[in-house]
């Protein structure tokens, strides 16, 4: 009979790097984040647990719930959703650390388009979306990067005091150089804003959003500044350098870190907890 036997320590050939992973662990505000990330994934599958469990028991009856079975299955979709938000603008911060030259010119007129298509169709009969976009502008960024800021500032505008019922997206050029993006709200939304989690608080969500929107405005040459309306009428105003369509030098990249539809993509992983309800705490 095969006898159990235990290796030293030094003597695994250990992959995760033993003493980087010790040094990390000795700081007080890594262990934090990490015990916060753990709590999420405890999160994750003690929730998901639950809403299985209660579709497998519905399942046995002679007559199941359907209605109650299809809510539960969407409601863990949206859930999930909110675990991804929570922590997208950290996954794409460590994905540009790896790959600082990923960046290339993309057509900001039709990236934007596609966002702004994306908002409409999850936000439903919430909020209006309205375009005004010229065509042909570049700049030197990665779509990805692009997404999550313009939802970043749109999950800004929606946590105003008076939600937006419209948001109305622009963008022009302001010279060869320059061009500006703007996306305004107008307040009269009947949908309710819901708390920060506890999963946003333990992984910093914040935090890293900041860092993340610093390291966005710096590639772009950006300034960036928010005008606040007494009416509620709310804007952020994005302005950045931008690439004449005459000199493009267009570079193909390889996407290390994208979605493949609206589905999973930032500004749905963002923005669905704003307008689906849950029901299992």
């Amino acid at each position: 009979m095969s006898k159990l036997t235990f290796l030293n320590p030094g003597e695994v050939d250990n992959p995760f790097f033993r003493a980087e992973l010790e040094s990390v662990l000795k700081d007080p505000a890594a262990r934090s984040y990490l015990d916060g990330l753990f709590n999420m994934i405890r999160n994750i599958v003690g929730h998901t647990t639950a809403m299985d469990d209660f579709i497998l028991s519905e399942l046995k009856k002679d007559n199941p719930d359907f209605p109650k079975i299809k809510k539960t299955l969407i409601e863990n979709e949206t859930r999930l959703m909110g675990y991804l938000g929570s922590i997208t603008d950290a996954h794409h911060l460590l994905s540009a650390l790896d790959n600082p030259d990923r960046e290339g010119d993309i057509n900001v007129s039709e990236t934007l388009t596609d966002i702004s298509e994306k908002f409409s169709r999850l936000f439903g009969r919430n909020i209006e979306v309205r375009s005004t976009i010229e065509k042909d502008v570049f700049a030197t960024i990665d779509k990805v990067s692009f997404e999550i800021a313009v939802s970043d500032y749109v999950e800004h505008l929606l946590n105003a005091d008076n939600p937006p019922a419209r948001l109305d997206i622009g963008l022009k050029l302001l010279s060869e150089t320059r061009a500006e993006l703007a996306v305004k709200s107008y307040p009269g939304g009947k949908y309710s804003i819901p708390p920060r989690t506890e999963t946003e608080a333990a992984v910093h969500t914040s935090d890293f959003t900041g860092i993340f929107l610093e390291n966005f405005l710096h590639a772009l040459e950006g300034t960036l500044r928010f005008e606040n309306q007494p009416d509620g009428e709310n804007v952020v105003i994005l302005e950045f350098a931008v690439k004449p369509p005459d000199k493009l030098r267009l570079n193909s990249r390889e996407v290390v870190f994208e979605f493949d539809n609206i589905r999973f993509s930032p500004a749905a992983a963002k923005l669905t907890k704003y307008f689906k309800k849950l029901t299992f705490r």
